[in-house]
């Protein structure tokens, strides 16, 4: 968890802004997890995992099942 994490920091904030922004965000990204606010979302095809917003899943009436 704590590489999904440091590499949702760096891919999604870069860093700048404060002085101490990765530790900073890290627990910020561990608190979003904690209330379910990110999720692991695993790729069968990629074999990765990375973290998602549960914003960005996409929603039942959106998905086609084949």
């Amino acid at each position: 968890i704590c590489g999904l994490v440091d590499e949702y920091c760096l891919r999604d904030w870069g860093l700048n802004e404060t002085a101490a922004p990765l530790q900073e965000r890290k627990d910020q990204v561990m608190a979003a997890l904690h209330r379910g606010e990110l999720l692991v979302q695993f790729s069968q095809e990629d074999q990765r995992a990375h973290l998602i917003n549960v914003s960005e899943l996409p929603q039942v009436s959106d998905v086609e099942y084949e």
